[in-house]
């Protein structure tokens, strides 16, 4: 994958063998395999089963930022349009038989991804429970600061940031947070309406609005 590329990959496998991608100076990224499973499991699986492999410890990246330039040259061409056909198929699977044919089973499917607790959203997402779609100025030091300044930006682009805007009214339908909603109605003088299917999180969304 990484031949011809602008970065230089080296790949340490289990029995201690080494493969470079160029023999031109030192790697940017060393992808380490500590076992022979998750060889095979990138062999048989593709590039989902390596990252489920990095995730359980049995493989490292070593290198500054080597998981996002493994995720750039990933989605180089050719590579970028290349599906592994076991991966493939257990998508085809999947589909078949969790797709949202029904109600009860888009509710369940909707419950699996957003019915989480609320402590994990607030751990990985921060305060605003706002994604990581972050806009970060100059200065901006951490996510939260940067979810306000996004939040900000998208306030002015629909002119709630003038006096003559204010009592704005805005709707928001989401299924984590009404981070954008409460940022403006706080700072703003607007009114905000959210709506979700998930009680616990209305009831989340109300004490933090209060």
């Amino acid at each position: 994958m990484a031949e011809g590329q602008k970065y230089h990959l080296r790949v340490v496998f289990s029995d201690g063998s080494l493969h470079d991608s160029t023999r031109i100076g030192a790697p940017d990224v060393t992808i380490v395999f500590h076992n022979r499973r998750a060889e095979w499991r990138m062999a048989f699986g593709g590039a989902f089963e390596f990252l489920e492999s990095y995730f359980e410890g049995d493989v490292d990246i070593v290198g500054e930022h080597g998981l996002r330039r493994l995720i750039d040259l990933g989605y180089r061409k050719p590579f970028g349009r290349f599906e592994h056909p076991w991966t493939h198929l257990k998508r085809r699977i999947l589909e078949w038989r969790q797709n949202n044919r029904s109600f009860a089973r888009a509710r369940r499917n909707a419950a699996f991804h957003y019915g989480l607790p609320a402590e994990l959203f607030h751990l990985v997402l921060g305060s605003t429970y706002g994604y990581n779609e972050g806009f970060w100025t100059e200065g901006t030091r951490t996510l939260d600061e940067a979810q306000h300044e996004n939040f900000d930006r998208i306030c002015r682009k629909l002119t709630i940031a003038a006096p003559w805007s204010s009592g704005s009214r805005i709707s928001k339908r989401s299924g984590r947070g009404s981070g954008r909603s409460i940022r403006s109605a706080s700072t703003r003088n607007s009114a905000g309406r959210g709506c979700s299917i998930w009680e616990a999180r209305r009831k989340r969304s109300r004490r933090r609005a209060r």
